[in-house]
């Protein structure tokens, strides 16, 4: 019912969620830096920041790529199903 969906969508949107927890505390890491950066300048902090900035964007990648594979995947499955299902109901 209702409530079943709801608590689907619930554990869906956490889900989701915790995907987003490690860029975000990458960039929080890396607005750190740049505060560390702004007030004492000196190439450590530089470089500090600058792999906090790439370890997120990385991840950003990663995990773009991996979402890209997925949609493709299930394109494929329900591709196959939906002729499967026509198939068995003798529309083909």
């Amino acid at each position: 019912g209702v409530v079943g969906g709801v608590a689907v969508l619930g554990v869906a949107y956490f889900i989701i969620a915790l995907f987003y927890i490690y860029p975000a505390l990458k960039l929080g890491k890396f607005a750190g830096r740049i505060r560390d950066l702004a007030s004492v300048p000196s190439e450590q902090n530089l470089v500090a920041a600058l792999n906090e900035q790439r370890a997120f964007w990385k991840y950003l990648g990663v995990f773009t790529l991996v979402m890209i594979a997925l949609y493709i995947l299930l394109f494929a499955v329900m591709m196959v199903v939906g002729i499967v299902g026509a198939a068995a109901a003798g529309s083909i």
